[in-house]
């Protein structure tokens, strides 16, 4: 759930973080990397590739496929280099993440409106000028014509103002991405006043649990707030 200030607009984006792990079982390592140095002085060496996508083989240096398996057993003689290929999709596990299907895919305590703004609003819609004279003409971040979700922030920091259920799996890495901006006149100037139009705050909580707050930077620029989440 997010919680916001003042005045702002966002994006939400949740994916699944794209990782490979490779075991060394016979060197005695295990790391997380697309890529594994490792020395056997004698004997085989079994390799476990283990990923989050779809795994598609282990190839050599030339690119020859050496097995689809995701154990193979190996006894280089020389110098030699192994490949594990997996292939991901970036999946969006966020429903509406982009807002083209208007108020719906999340719960808000905000005031829904279609009509002019007052404190403690939102809408869904592809331009915040409509709706407040002190809002800036702003385009969408995902194609410059779509539509986004525009809040008028509440001072009262136990308003939530988008929230989401997500299915996820234990022990799964997810990456939250969003995209803010200020929408307000004041940060349009070269040197806004904070003393009359105050910095919008947005707050990140999964579970219930506090996972980032940021200050959005005195300008009207989209910005991406991003973090890990296992």
């Amino acid at each position: 759930m997010l919680k916001a200030s003042k005045n702002s607009v966002f994006a939400l984006l949740v994916f699944w973080l794209l990782n490979v792990q490779i075991c060394l079982s016979q060197c005695g390592s295990c790391v997380l990397s697309l890529e594994q140095k490792g020395t056997c002085k004698e004997g085989y060496l079994s390799i476990e590739a283990i990923t989050n996508g779809k795994f598609e083989g282990w190839t050599d240096s030339t690119g020859l496929l050496l097995d689809t398996s995701k154990y193979l057993t190996v006894k280089p003689l020389y110098t030699s280099l192994y490949k594990a290929n997996s292939k991901f999709s970036n999946v969006n596990l966020i429903e509406n993440s982009d807002f083209e299907l208007g108020n719906q895919g999340f719960q808000s305590d905000y005031n829904f409106t279609t009509s002019t703004f007052k404190n403690s609003s939102y809408t869904v819609s592809s331009n915040p000028a409509d709706y407040l004279s002190a809002y800036i003409n702003q385009k969408d971040k995902t194609n410059g014509s779509g539509k986004m979700l525009i809040v008028d922030g509440n001072t009262d920091s136990t308003k939530i103002a988008y929230r989401s259920i997500i299915p996820v799996t234990k022990n799964e890495k997810y990456e939250i991405s969003l995209w803010v901006s200020n929408i307000h006149k004041e940060f349009a100037k070269q040197t806004p006043d904070t003393s009359q139009q105050k910095i919008p705050i947005i707050q990140v909580f999964i579970d219930g649990l506090l996972q980032r707050t940021y200050y959005l930077p005195l300008d009207t620029v989209w910005h991406q707030i991003s973090l890990n989440w296992v």
